[in-house]
């Protein structure tokens, strides 16, 4: 009788009694932290035409690439995920219509596939393979030797790829590498796109004023002689 009256006097005030599974209550607002990053993208991206240009080792161009990274990885899973018809969630909707408007690209950039198949040797390719990897996390190659394991190879690696573009160079300059061996070519071509220096700033510069004193030594030897 009790346990009777109770139970009257709960219903008299609407009173639930089996509990109610609870849903996380849904929002159409972006969160204040993404907003705040997008508009320092924006901001880059009005100053220097692009964001080819961050780097990593920099503080906050760090935190834009994250940014970058994490905003493709997102818009390939919701439209890996999409089924035909499906309405996109408003938030994600907003998201990529407002990187949309200051030219993101929401695929990373591919590299060119060569017209003819050019054959490198897999040792070759397979330390491009590692500094290619290295290059995605970091933006740049420094640091390399320090790389536990492989770092002191790379660097080795590296060198070498430096000497033999230097030589080639001292031999038939800078116009004469269109004639050279294709998978060269290839090989300089793919170390390049990792933003990689065949020769510090002043070399080139150097090698050229060397090539003009020679020249004119030659010149004065012949009037003379």
């Amino acid at each position: 009788p009790v346990h009777k009256e109770k139970f009257k006097l709960l219903k008299e005030i609407q009173f639930e009694f089996e509990s109610k599974k609870w849903v996380k209550p849904k929002t159409n607002s972006i969160a204040p932290v993404w907003m705040v990053t997008y508009g320092m993208l924006k901001d880059y991206f009005q100053k220097h035409g692009g964001y080819d240009t961050l780097q990593y080792k920099m503080p906050l161009d760090s935190k834009l690439m994250h940014f970058i990274w994490e905003s493709r990885a997102l818009y390939k899973k919701v439209h890996a995920n999409r089924k035909p018809g499906q309405e996109m969630d408003p938030v994600h909707k907003e998201k990529f219509k407002l990187l949309e408007e200051i030219q993101f690209e929401f695929g990373s950039k591919q590299r060119r596939k060569t017209k003819s198949k050019i054959s490198i040797e897999p040792g070759w390719m397979n330390h491009y393979v590692e500094l290619k990897a290295y290059f995605d996390r970091h933006g740049t190659l420094d640091g390399i030797d320090a790389l536990e394991g492989s770092g002191q190879v790379l660097q080795k690696f590296l060198q070498e790829q430096r000497q033999t573009y230097q030589t080639i160079y001292k031999n038939i300059g800078k116009a004469g590498f269109r004639n050279i061996d294709p998978s060269l070519q290839e090989k300089f071509r793919l170390l390049q796109e990792m933003n990689f220096l065949f020769f510090d700033n002043n070399w080139e510069k150097k090698f050229t004023e060397f090539e003009e004193f020679y020249a004119a030594a030659r010149a004065l030897q012949s009037s003379t002689g």
